[in-house]
């Protein structure tokens, strides 16, 4: 499959993650995340995280990367 996105000048990867994370009085609470990932190649790159406990957007060109709160 990574041959095949590097030959694509353009993609969209949508990813669902979850993780459990242990409290102090032993409860188990499970945290959620989506991400999209926007790419196009060579050098521009867009991804939303969106979270249960937060919303990012981050951008980046090549040279710059920048890291913002969604709404």
């Amino acid at each position: 499959m990574g041959g095949y996105l590097r030959g694509l000048t353009t993609f969209q990867i949508r990813g669902e993650t979850s993780r459990d994370e242990v409290l102090d009085d032993g409860q188990s609470v499970e945290f959620g995340a989506v991400v999209d990932m926007i790419v196009q190649r060579p050098n521009r790159i867009r991804a939303e995280v969106t979270s249960d406990r937060k919303h990012r957007l981050y951008f980046g060109d090549g040279r710059r990367s920048a890291c913002g709160r969604g709404a």
